[in-house]
């Protein structure tokens, strides 16, 4: 009868909660419009021993404003953007110079903050095309 109540003891044990912070900031182009649309992920800075999270969500979504924001578990980070050209916080192109951020169990921090440089920013071109009277065009091609 004492096995029965140990064993259905240990299946009504929950796993203790992870403790989480928060981190967010500002993505920026380099010439500093919102880099809206770009991923940003925290990679853990292991210590010895210590086993990556599991089942933790470690990628953001920059919104229009370039705003990002996401809850991780405690610990220390590298923060990055995802693409043909990583940036690592504090905009820099290499995880060397980077600047491991660190987050604490109910902390909120918000000035993650960082640029692209222009190597990793890419070309918007935007304008207007004007063609010169008489120009021969393509009916399709305007869209008739």
């Amino acid at each position: 009868m004492k096995a029965i109540f140990l064993i259905a003891l240990l299946f009504q044990q929950q796993p203790a909660p992870t403790a989480t912070g928060a981190v967010g900031g500002t993505l920026l182009y380099s010439d500093g419009t919102p880099a809206a649309g770009l991923l940003v992920r925290f990679t853990p800075i292991l210590e010895q021993g210590q086993r990556p999270p599991s089942g933790v969500r470690l990628v953001a979504v920059v919104d229009p404003t370039g705003a990002y924001s996401q809850r991780i578990p405690a610990g220390r980070y590298f923060v990055e953007t995802i693409g043909a050209t990583p940036t690592f916080y504090p905009g820099v192109l290499n995880q060397s110079a980077a600047t491991p951020v660190t987050v604490t169990a109910g902390s909120v921090n918000s000035g993650v903050s960082f640029s692209l440089p222009l190597s990793a920013s890419g070309v918007r071109v935007q304008g207007r095309v004007t063609m010169p009277v008489n120009y021969p065009t393509a009916a399709s091609a305007l869209g008739a």
